[in-house]
């Protein structure tokens, strides 16, 4: 959850694991881990949100380091990512299918958020 929307749904296990939507990386990452052997790789930047004047569009869009065009413009539908596993992140919907509309239909997760992260 994040400023009022749900941004991922999944087990424990698979949320943990295997988090697809940034803010829950940021959020895993912030948490003090006495196995993890290097530094978290994401950072956020900005300042939450204001729940009284949103962000249009995706509301982690300002704090998001993978932010798109669309993510200002249009609300991410929830993706599938894994099976009982969604995400709300333009990140896993397919370039070519990225103009959905706002109404956060859900469809299927064409593109692993692993492989958009080595594009950048």
């Amino acid at each position: 959850m994040y400023a009022g929307q749900l941004v991922e749904s999944a087990s424990s296990v698979s949320l943990t694991d295997s988090p697809a939507h940034p803010y829950t990386q940021l959020l895993l990452a912030a948490a003090p881990d006495p196995d993890r052997t290097e530094p978290p790789h994401i950072e956020d930047r900005g300042a939450p949100p204001s729940l009284s004047a949103p962000p249009s569009g995706c509301r982690f869009h300002p704090r998001c380091p993978f932010a798109m065009d669309i993510c200002k413009r249009q609300v991410p539908p929830s993706i599938t990512v894994s099976p009982g596993h969604t995400a709300a992140c333009w990140l896993h919907v397919d370039p070519a299918q990225r103009q959905a509309s706002e109404n956060g239909l859900l469809v299927t997760a064409s593109e692993p958020l692993d492989k958009e992260l080595k594009k950048r």
